[in-house]
Order: structure tokens, then sequence, then C-alpha cells
């Protein structure tokens, strides 16, 4: 359980299309762990175009993309201090079906 358990020491966490499926105050628990992290890659599916960002959900429930919303780590409630953050890839899935991206952030 990434939001309970202790994560492993290290230079660089890989989080792969996770946090679209927790809740607020699970991901704002990860991501205060990430923090000890010089590297964090995160794969996560966003709506196509503009979105609210991080409208709440219950765990398990599905994901935020059926509200028209998406993670964004950046922004409230989480704020993610970052030294830096580059898009590595995004997959566009189609009309409604939104995009998959890639984003490395250098803390």
């Amino acid at each position: 359980d990434i939001a309970e358990d202790e994560l492993p020491v290290g230079d660089c966490a890989i989080v792969r299309q996770v946090l679209q499926h927790l809740s607020n105050v699970e991901i704002e628990k990860i991501v205060r762990k990430l923090q000890s992290f010089k590297y964090v890659i995160l794969t996560e599916h966003l709506p196509n175009g503009e979105f609210l960002p991080n409208v709440d959900i219950v765990s398990g429930q599905g994901i935020r993309i059926k509200k028209k919303s998406g993670v964004d780590i950046l922004q409230a409630p989480f704020y993610l201090k970052v030294k830096d953050c580059k898009k590595l890839v995004s997959i566009d899935l189609g009309a409604k079906k939104g995009i998959v991206v890639t984003t490395l952030y250098t803390l």
C-alpha cells in the first residue's frame, strides 16, 4: 500500500498510473514521501485539453477523467516543490478517452 507503507530508499521513484485511482488524502501522503527522492517519474491518465485538477474521488472508484479532472501534483492541495519538470512522453488515446502523460520531476 503505497499510501501507508514506507517506500524504499533511492534516487528515483517511478509511479505509473497509480495516483489517478486514489483519494486526495492518500495522494497527499504519497507526495510527502516522494519528496525524499531526487527524481520522480510519474505517469497519469488525464483528460484531453484543459481540465480541473485534483477533483477528489473515493479510492478505487475509477479515475478522475470521468469527472473531467486529473492529478496534477504541482497544484492544490499537493503542491509538490520541484526544481524542474519535463514532459517525457504523451500518448493521445483519442476523442474523449484522454491522454497518458509521463513527466520527470527533479526535486
